[in-house]
């Protein structure tokens, strides 16, 4: 129950800090955080936690974001499924792999979620094009926290290692 319970609280954080941050910052709005979460986790948990986590984290979107309630849900765990499925037939190894995966995975689920609203008569509030810069910007900020991570905690730990003065 615990390690579910940090996945929503992440979730909920990164939702927030996703609208929050795009609001103070156009160009932050190009990153899909959740997205990033949901791909992460898409490709290390069994299938109906991934699929959890997604509808979790797009009806978090959804109800930050405003707009139809549900169209981000069924977006990313659409995306998820896909991610799950894909992980245990095709084997991602690396961190840029990771990356890439899930900037292609950013597009779908804009492009899914911009199907859903022209279906339900709407029209999209960005166009194509922002939803291919947002799969780039997504897939750019995952590689870099990939990547990045393990540089972090060795020096996290060389840090808490250092000899202190008395």
């Amino acid at each position: 129950m615990l390690p579910f319970l940090r996945i929503v609280v992440l979730i909920v954080l990164v939702g927030g800090l996703q609208v929050t941050l795009a609001q103070a910052w156009a160009p932050l709005g190009l990153v899909d955080g959740l997205m990033i979460v949901v791909g992460l986790l898409a490709f290390r948990l069994v299938y109906p936690a991934a699929l959890t986590v997604a509808a979790f984290a797009g009806l978090v979107q959804d109800g930050l974001g405003g707009g139809i309630l549900g169209v981000h849900a069924f977006s990313k765990t659409a995306v998820a499924a896909v991610l799950n499925s894909m992980g245990s037939v095709l084997v991602v190894r690396g961190q840029l792999a990771e990356a890439v995966v899930i900037g292609v995975a950013a597009v779908a689920d804009g492009t899914i979620a911009r199907m859903l609203l022209m279906f339900l008569d709407w029209t999209p509030q960005e166009p194509f094009s922002t939803v291919l810069l947002r799969g780039g910007g997504t897939g750019l900020i995952a590689a870099i926290y990939l990547l990045g991570r393990p540089w972090v905690v060795m020096k996290w730990q060389l840090w808490r290692r250092r000899p202190r003065r008395r």
